[in-house]
């Protein structure tokens, strides 16, 4: 309900506006949207043909969507340049003199017409030495037929990170471990540079193209030129140089951000993952996806919390571990549920899961204050045709776990009273000493939930 709020709320904005003055909205690599934004734009294309907007999206082609039956939507696709245009385009970058045509002849022949792929091929012709002069006027230094062309743009790009300077190689593939966009004061926290050095290569980087500045205020900022440059540079790491990196910015970005590291979690919880830093990213996957939950980003929720408990696997079984695992199940499974209903399939080992911890360290770790204990979900899975099989699992497991230090009470509003959890897995129905109409009303089966919710408590 509050995700449809939010949702509403922000496309309510947007075409308010709308009345007021003609929008348009652009999204740029839409192929890596998160769910909640195309949420938002799923449902903003619906109210599309009453408003004075215009939604322009780019994107690669693996990406889909459910647009294309709409009579308001046109798709543009952007082809490789022609061998006309490509011609064009390379007599602008190299010139006109007519001893480079062979050389254009072989660039076309070798991209396909690919934009990116021929300045990268240029710019690798000039790095090299093989073209010499400016813009509009290079000239061979060689024979065309000693030229090699990379068979890949990943190549090209990769030779070219490979004749940078060692400094100037370093400074970049650091950067590309923060990400495609690279604030400077993050930057400059773990490149173990002095501010001479990290301005030099900076300046080295954006006048080679790899690296662009995007943002002054209210810090730097530098972006990669390409998102196949970021990947090059970042695969060209070996993996314990990664992994130490990614430790060296959690550290960073905990002493930059002050009172401000809430807004980081996300940031964080990917460097601590990727640094194997498991303690802090359990707690920073586990945060963000809290975060999610708040803003009823489900999807995303389950997927930080799922990677929080697989983390967890890493660190040893403590009482400190189950009170984590507890903890992050408690806000997995509302999740779950908000996403794909109670009759999500749920594996064995997750149904039990929340009170297994309890059972296991000698008591309950997180209680309600409503109910004056530990609560927690029994919950099916799809594969529970029936009562029969699922109190055939359950009961079992019920009777067998529980100590003698704990009692386990339901509740299931609006249950009939005395509503007995061992008699509903056993016979689907319930027991009552209140009056008589009543008893023999609760002693009719009663619906079939897939969740049985109830309280774990514990008397020492």
């Amino acid at each position: 309900m509050r995700r449809r709020r939010t949702l509403d709320g922000v496309k309510g904005l947007l075409l308010r506006e709308a009345k007021v003055q003609p929008i348009c909205l652009v999204f740029d690599d839409f192929h890596w949207i998160d769910t909640e934004t195309q949420a938002l734009l799923d449902s903003m294309v619906e109210s599309l043909p009453g408003a004075r907007v215009l939604l322009l999206v780019n994107y690669r082609p693996e990406y889909e969507h459910g647009w294309a039956n709409k009579s308001y939507y046109t798709r543009l696709r952007l082809d490789p340049l022609s061998s006309e245009g490509a011609e064009e385009l390379l007599a602008a970058i190299l010139g006109v003199d007519a001893a480079l045509d062979p050389l254009k002849k072989l660039l076309i022949e070798r991209t396909h017409g690919n934009l990116f792929y021929l300045e990268e091929s240029v710019q690798t012709l000039i790095e090299s030495g093989a073209l010499a002069g400016g813009p509009g006027a290079y000239k061979l230094t060689e024979d065309v037929s000693k030229i090699q062309v990379p068979s890949t743009v990943q190549a090209i790009l990769a030779a070219r990170i490979d004749r940078l300077p060692p400094e100037d190689k370093r400074l970049l593939q650091t950067a590309s471990v923060i990400g495609t966009h690279v604030p400077y004061p993050l930057l400059s926290a773990i490149a173990e540079m002095s501010q001479e050095e990290l301005q030099r290569g900076l300046s080295a980087l954006q006048a080679s193209e790899f690296l662009y500045e995007t943002n002054l205020f209210p810090e730097r900022e530098f972006t990669f030129k390409h998102a196949l440059t970021h990947e090059v540079t970042y695969g060209g790491l070996v993996q314990e140089r990664k992994r130490a990196l990614h430790a060296a910015i959690v550290g960073a970005i905990e002493n930059l951000a002050g009172y401000q590291i809430d807004e980081q979690v996300e940031r964080l919880a990917h460097h601590a993952y990727e640094g194997k830093v498991w303690g802090k990213a359990a707690t920073y996957l586990r945060q963000a996806g809290t975060r999610a939950a708040k803003r009823s980003a489900h999807q995303d929720a389950i997927a930080q919390l799922t990677k929080a408990l697989e983390t967890l696997e890493n660190l040893p079984e403590t009482t400190e571990r189950a009170r984590q695992e507890l903890d992050t199940q408690l806000i997995l499974g509302p999740a779950v549920q908000s996403l794909k209903g109670l009759e999500g399939p749920v594996s064995i080992r997750s149904t039990f899961a929340p009170a297994n911890y309890a059972i296991r360290w000698g008591r309950p770790t997180s209680f309600s204050p409503q109910h004056g204990g530990y609560v927690f979900a029994v919950k099916t899975e799809a594969s529970f045709k029936s009562q029969r099989a699922f109190r055939r699992k359950c009961l079992p497991w019920l009777k067998g776990s529980l100590t003698r230090n704990f009692s386990c009470k339901p509740i299931m509003p609006p249950g009939p009273p005395n509503f007995s959890v061992e008699s509903y897995l056993r016979f689907g129905t319930t027991r009552s000493k209140a009056s008589p109409s009543t008893a023999a009303a609760s002693l009719a089966p009663i619906p079939f939930f897939p969740m049985v919710v109830m309280t774990l408590e514990y008397a020492p």
